[in-house]
């Protein structure tokens, strides 16, 4: 049997990335890297950082990063409240948008995740 637009859409893959000596488990949702989300970020008139943090917003599902213990939502306005160091933020982006490139999906297929 072929593959189904419902199996797509709910592909949810696992990265781990280490910061400060420390490793951060993030969710992220495959079929929200799309050309729906690549119009709303040209269109975002905000500065780097905020089209960043929107970015996370629209494909993290979760992540296990924490404040005082407690889970921190996944929203663009949380996130700017934090003033998380943009470095991270960046390792995040790249570490996703790397993971979601046709050769490492090819390499890991059928599993939806990536080793650590």
């Amino acid at each position: 049997m072929g593959l189904d637009i419902a199996e797509i859409q709910e592909i949810h893959r696992t990265v781990t990335i280490k910061f400060n000596g420390k490793k951060l488990k993030v969710v992220y949702d495959l079929a929200a890297i799309n050309s729906d989300l690549s119009k709303v970020l040209r269109n975002e008139e905000a500065n780097e950082r905020g089209s960043l943090l929107t970015w996370m917003e629209h494909v993290l599902v979760s992540w296990d990063l924490t404040k005082d213990g407690q889970p921190i939502d996944i929203t663009a306005d949380v996130l700017d409240g934090l003033k998380l160091p943009s470095s991270l933020l960046l390792m995040i982006n790249e570490t996703v948008n790397e993971d979601a490139t046709p050769a490492n999906l090819k390499r890991s297929a059928g599993t939806g995740s990536r080793p650590a």
